[in-house]
């Protein structure tokens, strides 16, 4: 197993457990949350899901940037890639499209993918499934 190999796989899975940690602390009030955007960026706690607005008063606003600069690795206007990547995994996850072996298997590298080819997987996976979700809602329609 080559170091980036490893790198990957335990580095996705410190960044997925310590956004979580964060996302609980700005629902808890614990941190501070960040203004509310633009809502292809903007995520509502507890959810992980961009542009899914609040589910309940307490929820409040924070992006990926937000994040990045939190744990302190944002570069310039951008969040750090492994954020953005930990982001997409929970998303997925709580929309129901990576299960948590899913998640154990990237962690565990088992799939043998690099941090490029991974992006481009969940990247795929997210509009996928959200074509999905918008054919259902056009033929609810007819």
């Amino acid at each position: 197993m080559s170091s980036n190999t490893f790198s990957l796989g335990s580095g996705l899975r410190a960044a997925v457990a310590a956004l979580q940690n964060l996302v609980d602390a700005i629902h808890k009030g614990y941190l501070s949350g960040s203004v509310a955007g633009n809502p292809a960026t903007t995520r509502w706690t507890p959810s992980f899901v961009t542009g899914k607005g609040p589910t309940s008063a307490n929820s409040k606003p924070y992006t990926a940037l937000h994040l990045s600069e939190m744990l302190g690795n944002n570069r310039g206007s951008h969040s750090h890639p492994a954020v953005q990547m930990a982001l997409d995994i929970l998303e997925l996850h709580e929309l129901g499209e990576l299960s948590r072996e899913d998640m154990d298997s990237i962690y565990a590298d088992a799939d043998g993918l690099n941090s490029q080819l991974l992006h481009k997987v969940l990247s795929l996976t997210k509009e996928a499934h959200f074509q999905q979700e918008a054919v259902s809602v056009l033929s609810d329609c007819q």
